[in-house]
């Protein structure tokens, strides 16, 4: 076995070697004196979360819920969600590369809460002639929302490209060129609503419904060519002044309007910054999430890294199922409910021929995915119709016999045998033992436990607290030495 340190009475030097094959439990000398326990392993274990039990047994947390557009902001831990649908204090939810492992929700808010969207409009700074300007700063998503040359559209990868702050143009600016560069502040992305703007003809006065949330448009166009803020036009509250009459044409603005969502706290801070995230819900597991957490914890404060080593994760994912199958057993319901997406449709009510007709509600996002008159698709936004709540309002009359019908998404709850119950958990993890002894008539089967177990309770009653027990009991078997 190699060479090895002798005590002064003659006997090998133990101490250090069982600390090296077992960890640090031993401690005031095995040989000398009163004699300690050297099976105790110290030591601090490895973080785990709920997403590594996750990884190891899925059936346990049911089917995910993905809720889209959802706001966050990179270091805070609230978050704003469309809706509150089957959201609920202590569900766990992963979202890979936006929140950290282990999150749950801690807090729900009934009070509505405003994401404000702004738009930067600026004009790049720069020597003209030339083909290279400046940016007062570095757009966060690293692209332009436009960037126009004398109120014609620039196309970037074609008439520019950019870098950091920096716009390279293709073409060189002429000594007179008039650019402007706007871009979404925080790379996000909110609805944009667009209009034509009320005015009379001739006229360098126009109205806008209601005035851009944060003070400025997106675009504004006449006849598809933009227009420069502050050089071509002004904008305040909701009037649009322009620097010259326009005696015909289509003037045309859009800008981002806010959002409205639910505020949720969770219990770690977001990783980064979008209005777009997409979260996984467990909004109904077998096994409620708080009952999975605290056998994770259990068995987190009773297996030491030390000791199981390389056998540490996948005995963590025993113990927890193991707990958990005998919860299933006895506590876990066996309905499952998932929520679902479902597209509703109907033919709005409303006499023919006529302008105004009513749906049995309104959306719940407040548009329609589609609305067509005679299977022919009718554009929103003031084109073919307007919608108000659950009244739509058409722009052309129909006629006698015309057809309309409308479509928009729903959620609904429904049932699926197709995620295991608690039922169904505890039935695939319950111990059978090995199979003693088969008669045919009346069939009868028995089963004998596995003997090497009889010690270890109610381990034997599962799949998983059997193999943790048998794999216990080697770690618990200790060092062997021949000298």
């Amino acid at each position: 076995m190699g060479s090895q340190a002798y005590t002064g009475n003659g006997w090998p030097d133990f101490n250090g070697w069982v600390q090296n094959a077992w960890g640090s439990g031993e401690e005031g000398g095995w040989w000398g004196g009163v004699p300690n326990a050297t099976n105790l392993v110290f030591g601090q274990n490895p973080a785990y979360y709920l997403d590594d039990f996750l990884a190891v047994y899925p059936k346990f947390f049911g089917l995910p819920t993905m809720i889209a557009n959802c706001a966050t902001v990179a270091g805070s831990n609230q978050i704003q969600v469309p809706s509150l649908a089957g959201l609920n204090f202590g569900q766990f939810l992963t979202s890979p590369g936006t929140f950290t492992k282990g999150t749950v929700v801690t807090g729900i808010s009934s009070t509505l809460g405003t994401a404000q969207a702004t738009t930067h409009g600026e004009q790049p700074q720069g020597a003209l002639p030339g083909n290279t300007l400046t940016l007062s700063t570095v757009p966060p998503n690293g692209v332009l929302q436009l960037l126009t040359l004398n109120g014609v559209y620039q196309t970037p990868g074609i008439d520019y490209t950019l870098t950091g702050s920096t716009i390279s143009t293709t073409a060189e600016v002429p000594p007179d060129g008039e650019l402007w560069a706007t871009w979404l502040v925080q790379n996000q992305t909110y609805p944009v609503h667009g209009e034509s703007p009320l005015g009379a003809l001739p006229g360098s006065i126009f109205t806008l419904s209601s005035a851009p949330p944060d003070g400025s448009l997106q675009t504004l166009t006449v006849n598809g060519v933009f227009l420069t803020a502050g050089t071509d036009y002004v904008l305040t509250g909701r009037t649009i002044v322009l620097a010259s009459p326009l005696t015909s044409g289509t003037l045309y603005a859009t800008w981002l309007v806010a959002t409205v969502g639910y505020v949720v706290t969770l219990s770690s801070a977001a990783l980064v910054t979008s209005s777009g995230a997409v979260l996984n819900v467990y909004q109904q597991p077998p096994v409620p999430i708080s009952v999975i957490q605290m056998y994770l914890n259990l068995a987190w404060s009773s297996l030491v890294q030390l000791r199981w080593q390389e056998q540490w994760p996948v005995a963590m994912a025993w113990m927890i199922a193991h707990y958990c199958t005998l919860f299933a057993k006895s506590d876990a319901s066996e309905v499952m409910e998932t929520l679902q997406s479902a597209m509703h449709g109907e033919a709005p009510v409303g006499a023919f021929p006529g302008t105004v007709y009513t749906l049995s509600q309104a959306p719940p996002g407040g548009m329609l995915q589609s609305l067509t008159q005679n299977g022919l698709f009718l554009t929103p936004g003031g084109m073919d119709y307007t919608l108000n709540g659950a009244t739509v309002t058409l722009t052309v009359p129909t006629s006698d016999g015309d057809t309309l019908w409308a479509t928009w998404p729903i959620q609904m709850q429904a049932f699926t045998s197709g995620q295991p119950n608690g039922a169904q958990i505890a039935a695939q993890g319950l111990a059978g033992g090995i199979q003693a002894s088969k008669s045919v008539g009346d069939v009868s089967v028995s089963y004998q436990v596995l003997t090497s177990l009889e010690e270890w309770g109610s381990w034997q009653l599962t799949s998983y607290g059997q193999q943790l027990a048998t794999a216990a009991k080697v770690m618990g078997a200790g060092p062997m030495v021949v000298y």
